[in-house]
């Protein structure tokens, strides 16, 4: 029993993994609050998350507020230009769709491609901001050419990132899932998506230093 409780233990060692990613989750939350702060967070979770995977988890709490602040210059503007776009493709489908227009089914399916097309070109862009400094330019092109040569991850990734998004429609769905978005959606899906993306960047990054 006592090895069962014991710091080194399997079990201890899986409760230590839950705690910290419900923690992170919940900072996640805190930072996020604001809103416009949701690029930062983002750039903040995904340096967690890469130095996990690299078994650098010694202090990551201190790490991921001196990621957010570091980050938050670049990441928000950022954010706030992806998400005004995004929201005003949004705002023209929901107009394409409730009233009658010409060419009303032609215009919903290209509005639908838009904005499909645009929530994958982003996916990494704050896993990019985590990662490296760039000037504004160069992240969108890193962006296009990254969705061109990884479609599939980009929209793996995208699909985690909209789903919260799609449940606030749902309210009754998003009440059920509270304490799995309180506690451990954001960090987890963001784990995944540095596993997802690891092998690439780990490929960006070194011939990065090359040149």
């Amino acid at each position: 029993m006592n090895r069962l409780f014991s710091l080194d233990s399997k079990l201890m060692r899986i409760l230590n993994i839950v705690a910290d990613y419900a923690i992170l989750n919940v900072f996640f939350l805190i930072t996020s609050i604001p809103i416009f702060t949701i690029g930062a967070s983002k750039a903040a979770l995904y340096r967690v998350m890469f130095d996990m995977l690299e078994g650098e988890d010694a202090k990551m709490y201190t790490r991921y507020f001196k990621t957010f602040a570091r980050e938050f210059k670049a990441a928000t503007p950022l954010f706030l230009l992806k998400g005004l776009v995004l929201a005003l493709i949004a705002y023209s489908l929901f107009l394409a769709t409730h009233n009658e227009i010409p060419f009303k089914q032609a215009t919903v399916i290209a509005l639908v491609v838009v904005l499909a097309v645009w929530a994958m070109l982003f996916t990494t862009l704050f896993i990019q901001v985590s990662l490296f400094s760039s000037t504004f330019a160069q992240y969108f092109k890193n962006c296009i050419y990254i969705l061109l040569t990884h479609p599939i991850k980009s929209l793996i990734t995208a699909v985690m990132d909209v789903i919260p998004l799609v449940l606030l429609l749902q309210p009754d769905i998003m009440g059920m899932l509270g304490p799995v978005w309180l506690f451990f959606y954001f960090s987890v899906t963001a784990n995944v998506s540095a596993r997802v993306w690891k092998k690439p960047f780990d490929g960006y990054l070194e011939q990065a230093q090359a040149e």
